[in-house]
């Protein structure tokens, strides 16, 4: 229960020596274990046509697969990537590109004709009283706040009179999501500005507000690292997964996606690559069916 405590643990005192002893003695244990479990199953070689004992295939796997590949997470998640806090604290400044973009999508969604319908009821409904548009004041008056669900229903299901691809769970409302701005988002601008403004403020959420909170109340990240995890065995296809942040999602096409990714930096002395891991998931399966081929 004192895990997560050691970093405040000074190393040579005896609990903690005998607690790290064992840390290390069980993973011996457990392989053992899991070598006896192997040695009980049995599977059908294709390529020799028999059945025949799991446990050296499975040593096999182990050592030339899973072993290269957990130490290539376990580095990675020591390492972690070098990235750039001031610049990710730039980019919430109003100057930023990110903002001044958001500014741009807001000023032309409300200068639309559907948009301006829509608003003009709503001023009429409630007596000329208004709110914020986007909590800013584009024009005198406004009320439509595309963060509402209920006034983007107003605007594209009452409005413009489009139809929903799919309906909430809990209230049976229609939902404007990802699909609904894919299916429309070509033929009307309305939507095409709106799923703009959709993405623009999730990058912020998510790759600048959400990271930077990360990143300052991280110990783990005080040399700004950005230290993501990586699992595989809950994952159906057997494929990497990352996570706490996601490593693997980073946006990679467009205007945006540079400003996203210009927050990694290489350290001193280094240079920044890309690599994939080219058919990586028809080798995998190919071990796993045991096809020499």
């Amino acid at each position: 229960e004192d895990r997560n405590l050691t970093a405040f643990v000074l190393p040579n005192d005896p609990n903690f020596m005998n607690y790290a002893a064992m840390d290390v003695t069980c993973i011996y244990a457990i392989s053992e274990m899991q070598l006896n479990a192997a040695a009980y199953q049995i599977v059908y070689d294709p390529n020799r046509r028999k059945i025949v004992n799991y446990q050296p295939w499975y040593k096999r796997h182990l050592l030339g697969h899973m072993s290269e590949q957990v130490l290539a997470i376990s580095t990675k998640e020591q390492h972690g990537s070098n990235v750039d806090i001031e610049y990710m604290k730039s980019l919430l400044l109003p100057t930023s590109p990110m903002q001044e973009a958001l500014k741009e999508v807001i000023e032309n969604l409300y200068d639309c004709p559907h948009v301006k319908a829509v608003n003009a009821k709503m001023l009429k409904e409630s007596g000329g009283r208004s709110g914020g548009f986007f909590g800013s004041a584009v024009q005198a008056a406004p009320m439509f706040t595309f963060s509402k669900p209920s006034h983007k229903i107003q605007l594209y299901i009452e409005e413009m009179g489009l139809e929903p691809l799919s309906l909430t769970d809990k209230s049976g409302q229609p939902q404007i999501d990802k699909a609904f701005f894919e299916a429309y988002r070509e033929r009307y601008r309305e939507v095409e500005l709106g799923a703009e403004y959709q993405e623009i403020t999730k990058l912020v959420s998510t790759y600048i507000k959400g990271w930077l909170e990360k990143l300052l109340s991280d110990r783990d990240s005080k040399d700004s690292h950005f230290r993501a995890l990586y699992r595989f065995f809950d994952i159906v296809s057997g494929r990497l997964a990352s996570y706490n942040p996601n490593h693997q999602n980073i946006p990679s096409r467009g205007k945006k996606a540079k400003v996203i990714k210009r927050i990694f930096r290489s350290p001193v002395g280094y240079l920044k690559m890309q690599a994939d891991y080219s058919a990586h998931e028809v080798k995998g399966w190919a071990l796993f069916a045991r096809d020499a081929g």
